[in-house]
């Protein structure tokens, strides 16, 4: 008896945020997590934008893990074109931000957090391919990380 008084009350709940949502539009995205919980909040959301936001995420990610493997050898300035991300900075953003939204494991949030605040480090190409160029071509560096490889190499 208490899994069908579950049932009922999650499909009312679930037709009274359908309801709300219909009749307040954006403004009842704004509705706190902790108000409604996630279960409701993603009940909320069409499946397509959901999906949406995890491919931008992911296909973000994947280029966050590819720096983050060429950082030394093409990118030692920490900087990166502009033009390596999959999406403008600000979709990417938005997406995280709604990320945000819809998880509730702390790792998660955690790693989506970082994710965001990394996006700072993409620039202009120019401008991120003089940075790196330049620290590349300085002789300092360039003993620094010889020295580096010959201290692994060991």
């Amino acid at each position: 008896m208490e899994d069908i008084s579950e049932a009922v009350l999650e499909n009312d709940t679930n037709k009274v945020l359908r309801d709300y949502t219909k009749e307040h539009g954006e403004k009842a995205r704004e509705i706190s997590v902790d108000k409604v919980g996630v279960h409701a909040i993603k009940q909320m959301v069409n499946p397509k934008a959901l999906q949406k936001i995890e491919t931008i995420t992911h296909e973000y990610g994947r280029v966050l893990e590819k720096v983050g493997q060429e950082t030394m050898q093409k990118y030692p300035a920490a900087v990166y074109p502009q033009s390596l991300l999959p999406y403008p900075k600000e979709v990417i953003e938005k997406a995280l931000n709604d990320d945000l939204r819809y998880i509730e494991d702390e790792k998660m949030i955690v790693n989506i957090k970082n994710c965001l605040a990394f996006l700072i480090a993409f620039i202009d190409d120019e401008e991120a391919n003089k940075r790196n160029s330049d620290l590349l071509n300085n002789k300092g560096f360039q003993e620094a990380m010889a020295r580096r490889v010959n201290k692994d190499n060991k």
